[in-house]
């Protein structure tokens, strides 16, 4: 754990310093001014303008900015955190306000680990040194509202013979003064960690500004303690902004000889305020931006001066300023009429128009719009009689005259006036219709014209516009328009820019239409129709009988239609000019559709069902329904009928309508058997646990499934054959159910009966000693039944045997053809075997030598040696569960070859062996 110093140094306060420091910033600067002084007319209004510039930044952001390594002295000053590590010093009260990130701040505390804290807990609280991250994701109490530069683990607490310090100290004279923090030669923490390694850096707080330079002579790096991280920059109080350093944010990093400086960079805004003369508030706006501007509109009656406060703001301070503008009186002339003269011909431009009511002796700017668009302004002297005469003026029309003095005071508005050219007439026309529909050899005549003028003449073709094309009068004033195809004709000509009055002329085609009557031949697979054509003016014709058939071109043809619908027959007829054409419907329904549907479409043998007849067709009409069991009824709607045998029929209903035609409808019956079932079973008394098979016999037609319960909880579907157990004995009624759709459900049911499994048992596994005599092995559970019989596996059919030799000795009982069998273990005991050889290689097989058997249970002492060929004893145990020898000699493998073994047991019968002998080790 770092140790830490609770030491308190008292502070040493003094103003002045021990080395020049830098040049102070550029100090805020706010200019203002306003525009717009100007004379309007009386009743008018004028746009007023202010603008402001400043470099007043607010602290809401910062830019950092590399800047010469020129720090104030490391040394002297005001001591604080002597000998103290990881601490805040008391709250020192800074010489000025100064402005951090939105708040203005009158003390500080100075951090044992390279920061200024504005942190109003900091002052004599602890000081993080530990940094897990980057900021602002991973702040802490040294980080939030704090400059760090840097920021890392550094000790003052390891300073020896005051060969370091941490300083504070106070620069210049107002409005520029600074407060510079210093930490010299600080050892960075250790604990053996970082010897040697020392840090020098400077803060530097400026007046007015509120500028910070960071300086850093000497910020060596530790990889070894604290993941070498530090963090050069600034943090706000919640930790949502930063100033970092790029590259500096709780990385590895060293640095010598550096300056930064971090310069605020918040947008200022501003504040415009605008006053009439009597002081009264009249408008605010505001803006942000290093430049601004406002505008506000007045109409005043008399001259005013108006007053605008501009004040520039950033997040701590303001600065205003004031401006003034002047606004002038004047007034317009008013008029008293207009009148005009017109232009002598068509398109000369000789018109006059006079204004009148103008002060005489003196010039007036004229606006005026000609013809709705508003024209050039011009400038012109009042006449003695105070008129103002346009001249060289045109046909159309002239409005909104409005005049004003050179100063641009309005007078009021005059006009409209329109001055017309001398009109143009058409007294007369003729005309000449096409010879044919659709010929263009018609023609028109204009009459009355001047003879031997020329003239433009414009027209229209039914409303669209054709081009202009110049023409020249005869000698009798006539203009000729020829092969012209029958339409409405507007008309009207142009000279000298003057226009005539339209005429309408309508050439008209003669007559032409397409027509045609029908007559209706009805019959049972088509119908025949003969069309007559009544067409006029034609001479080529197409039909389109409307059944997707080829158009046919005869006058008057005869044509088959295949299907009883409505069709839309078309004539289309043509002179190669002009075309017509006509659809009539044609009715040739007579529908014929035989339907009917029936009550059900399966049912059980007997059963009635009924008819319901559907059919559409044109009377007088007849049926004929075939049951497809030999049974016809000629009836609309028949009765009911019974079907007495199974099968599957076919229900036919023809009918035919009052052509003889006919129409055939088809149904399909399903009649099923009436249903049986029963039960075919293998076996119908059997033993518990015995699989017995069962089949069913039924009719499938219409089934819909069938079921099986076996009476024990127990059930199957839709299966046959099936087989089935019985863990119980007793009398079983097996059911079989079958499902059907339109005839009634049936079931069958078995009888069986499951016979119990007998039980024996033979004893518990035993053993016997070698010359003892036998021992009895018995069925005691069934011995009195005169219903066993026994099955012994030596072939005897008693319910006991005597056994002489060990072995594996069973039975098997049989009562009413069940059976149940049981066996014992007869074991060796009183003696053990001993193996010959023995293959130590580690492959889990036969690795030790031991007299082991699994018969040998009668042992109570027992001791074994193992002896080389030269006599040495090798092994030796009295152990008669262990594992016996592996092999080896002091955990040496013995080689391979014959080995002498002695063995001395003794057994629970009382009895005891000497064995001696040989066993070959194999590898």
């Amino acid at each position: 754990m770092k140790r830490i110093i609770y030491l308190f140094a008292s502070l040493l306060i003094t103003v002045g310093g021990w080395a020049q420091p830098l040049p102070c910033p550029p100090g805020n600067t706010t200019t203002s001014s306003s525009s717009g002084d100007t004379t309007i007319c009386n009743g008018g209004c004028a746009t007023i303008h202010a603008t402001g510039s400043t470099s007043l930044r607010s602290t809401s952001d910062y830019t950092i900015t590399s800047i010469p390594y020129l720090p104030t002295a490391f040394q002297g000053g005001n001591p604080v955190l002597v000998n103290q590590d990881d601490y805040y010093s008391p709250a020192l009260q800074l010489p000025f306000d100064f402005c951090f990130y939105g708040t203005k701040y009158t003390s500080c505390a100075i951090g044992a680990n390279g920061q200024i804290s504005f942190n109003p807990a900091a002052p004599n609280a602890y000081c993080p040194y530990s940094i897990a991250g980057p900021v602002p994701a991973n702040s802490n109490a040294a980080t939030y509202n704090t400059i760090m530069g840097a920021y890392y683990d550094i000790d003052p607490s390891e300073i020896q013979n005051n060969a370091g310090s941490i300083t504070w100290a106070i620069y210049g004279t107002a409005p520029c003064r600074t407060f510079v923090v210093s930490w010299y030669n600080i050892p960075l923490y250790t604990t053996g960690l970082c010897p040697n390694q020392f840090g020098t850096q400077q803060i530097v707080l400026y007046e007015s500004t509120y500028a910070i330079d960071i300086f850093l002579q000497d910020k060596p790096l530790c990889n070894a303690w604290n993941g070498g991280k530090a963090i050069l920059g600034l943090e706000n109080s919640d930790g949502t902004q930063t100033a970092i350093v790029t590259g500096r944010n709780a990385t590895q990093w060293s640095a010598q000889n550096e300056g930064w400086r971090f310069t605020p960079n918040g947008p200022p805004t501003w504040t415009f305020t605008w006053y009439d003369p009597a002081n009264n508030q009249i408008a605010t706006n505001t803006a942000t931006g290093d430049t601004a501007s406002s505008s506000v509109q007045v109409c005043p009656t008399v001259q005013s001066v108006y007053h605008v406060r501009a004040v520039a703001n950033s997040n701590c301070d303001s600065l205003s300023y004031w401006d003034s503008v002047i606004v002038r009186l004047g007034t317009g002339p008013t008029l008293t009429g207009i009148s005009g003269t017109n232009p002598t011909g068509c398109g000369y431009h000789n018109g006059t128009i006079t204004i009148n009511g103008v002060p005489p002796n003196a010039s007036y700017i004229v606006n005026y719009n000609f013809n709705n668009n508003p024209q050039p302004a011009i400038t012109l002297p009042a006449t003695p009689a105070g008129t103002l005469v346009l001249t060289g003026l045109g046909s159309g029309t002239y409005s909104n005259f409005v005049v004003s003095t050179l100063t641009g005071c309005l007078s009021n508005t005059v006009g409209p006036i329109t001055l017309v050219d001398p009109t143009v007439t058409i007294p007369g026309t003729s005309k000449t219709d096409p010879s044919i529909c659709g010929l263009g050899d018609g023609s028109l005549t204009l009459q009355g014209l001047s003879p031997d003028s020329t003239y433009l003449l414009s027209y229209t073709v039914n409303n669209v516009a054709q081009p202009t094309v110049s023409m020249t009068a005869d000698a009798s004033g006539n203009i000729t328009l020829s092969n012209l195809y029958a339409g409405t004709y507007v008309l009207y000509v142009t000279i000298r820019n003057c226009s005539s009055n339209s005429v309408t002329i309508d050439i008209v085609d003669p007559p032409f239409s397409a027509s045609y009557n029908y007559t209706i031949h009805l019959g049972c697979d088509a119908d025949t129709v003969v069309f007559h054509n009544t067409s006029i003016g034609a001479f080529h014709f197409g039909w389109n009988f409307g059944d997707s058939t080829a158009q046919d071109t005869s006058n008057s043809p005869v044509h088959i239609y295949h299907h009883h619908q409505v069709y839309n027959a078309t004539l289309y007829s043509t002179n190669y000019h002009c075309q017509d054409s006509m659809t009539q419907v044609l009715d040739l329904t007579h529908p014929l559709d035989a339907a009917f549907t029936i009550s059900k479409d399966s049912i059980c043998q007997g059963t009635a069902i009924d008819f319901v007849n559907s059919s559409v067709a044109n009377p007088p009409v007849t049926y004929r329904w075939d049951f497809g069991d030999g049974s016809i009824d000629s009836a609309q709607s028949p009765p009911s009928h019974t079907y007495p045998y199974s099968g599957i029929y076919t229900i036919k209903l023809t009918v035919t309508d009052f052509l003889s035609c006919h129409d055939t409808a088809y149904h399909t019956l399903v009649v099923d058997t009436i249903p049986y079932a029963f039960i075919h079973a293998t076996d119908t008394n059997f033993c518990v646990g015995k699989k017995a098979s069962f089949d069913a016999v039924f009719p499938d037609r219409g089934s819909l499934g069938i079921t099986w319960d076996f009476a024990d909880g127990q059930k199957l579907y839709n299966q046959w054959p099936v087989t089935h157990s019985f863990d119980a004995p007793g009398e079983y009624d097996i059911k079989l159910s079958v499902d059907y759709s339109y005839c009634p459900d049936t079931y069958a049911i078995q009888k069986v009966i499951v016979q119990p499994n007998p039980n024996i048992y033979l004893g518990p596994d035993t053993t016997m000693c070698p010359n003892e005599g036998s021992i009895l092995l018995a069925d005691h559970l069934n011995s009195g039944n005169p219903l066993a019989k026994w099955l012994w596996n030596d072939g005897s059919r008693q319910s006991s045997i005597h056994v002489n030799e060990p072995g594996e000795y069973s039975a098997t009982v049989t009562i009413n053809g069940c059976s149940a069998s049981d066996s014992v273990s007869v074991r060796k005991d009183c003696y053990i075997d001993i193996p010959n050889s023995f293959t130590p290689n580690g492959d889990g097989t036969n690795d030790y030598f031991f007299p082991r058997n699994l018969l040998s249970l009668g042992v109570s002492s027992f001791k074994m040696s193992i002896f080389n060929r030269w006599g040495q004893e090798i092994f030796k145990t009295t152990n008669a569960d262990g594992r016996g020898w592996d092999g080896k000699f002091n955990d040496t493998p013995q080689p391979e070859g014959v080995y002498v073994y002695v063995i001395d047991a003794t057994f629970r019968n009382g009895q005891s062996g000497h064995y001696q002998g040989n066993v070959t080790l194999l590898r």
